[in-house]
């Protein structure tokens, strides 16, 4: 079978998933460097100094940019620690942050006969059939019971590999970056009996807030019209109703 990051040891609730470079302390309780903060979410920063002749000493101001957003901060806004202007995390989100869609790109209508692309790369807008962990050429046993959080590890591999970023997020709504969108992952824990494998699943959000999916490289892609909470969705399999059971993994992702 393959890795299991919780079942081999690996701690995804840790502080900041173990991760605190690509995660963010949700509660503000913290205080970070606003340059590895930024440009860990794919953003810009230029420190600007106070200059005397030939010399630029004593910092200035902090010009950053993020999701085509700009913000500056003063010595008003952040301290020198360690040779860093550390500032409190709650004041980036509150600058960065949005509740609304972010990226999310408006509900894509695919058929089953278009292309091969299945639930992941829909989710993800991969141009072709894909499984989780591809990047690095993993292959799920589909006979064997896995966990969501697996599927989870191995997406947060796959768009590092292209590029992009993905971090756990707490629900459907939460704040997400204004360059970031929210995907759901679940998957099914007792195996079904159509052809008696497990299996996972993805969906994705609309920019209206709507979620959609795609079942399978032979399955059309469905807009939940009246659904914008995953949680009260049913995730099903065919005739079999809620097939997807396990506890619901949302992401914010990259384009």
């Amino acid at each position: 079978m393959t890795e299991d990051p919780v079942r081999d040891g690996l701690n995804w609730y840790g502080y900041c998933h173990n991760d605190p470079i690509n995660f963010i302390d949700l509660y503000g309780m913290a205080e970070v460097g606003i340059r590895n903060w930024i440009e860990s979410r794919g953003g810009e920063v230029n420190p600007v100094k106070y200059d005397f002749g030939i010399f630029s000493a004593f910092l200035k101001q902090v010009n950053t940019t993020l999701g085509g957003k700009t913000v500056t901060y003063t010595s008003d806004d952040y301290k020198i620690k360690n040779d860093r202007a550390c500032i409190d995390d709650s004041i980036l989100m509150r600058d960065f942050y949005t509740t609304g869609m972010g990226a999310a790109k408006p509900y894509n209508e695919v058929k089953s006969n278009e292309n091969r692309i299945n639930c992941y790369a829909y989710a993800i807008d991969y141009n072709d059939n894909a499984q989780p962990g591809f990047t690095v050429g993993v292959l799920f046993n589909y006979e064997k019971p896995y966990s969501v959080e697996t599927v989870a590890f191995y997406v947060k591999t796959d768009l590092g590999k292209m590029g992009r970023t993905a971090r756990i997020i707490d629900s459907y709504n939460s704040p997400i970056l204004n360059n970031e969108r929210r995907i759901a992952i679940r998957v099914g824990t007792n195996v079904n009996e159509k052809d008696n494998k497990y299996d996972y699943y993805f969906m994705k959000q609309n920019n209206d807030g709507t979620w959609a999916e795609k079942h399978g490289i032979r399955g059309n892609s469905i807009k939940h019209k009246k659904g914008k909470n995953p949680d009260n969705i049913s995730w099903d399999l065919g005739k079999y109703k809620n097939y997807y059971n396990s506890n619901i993994i949302y992401m914010a992702i990259t384009n």
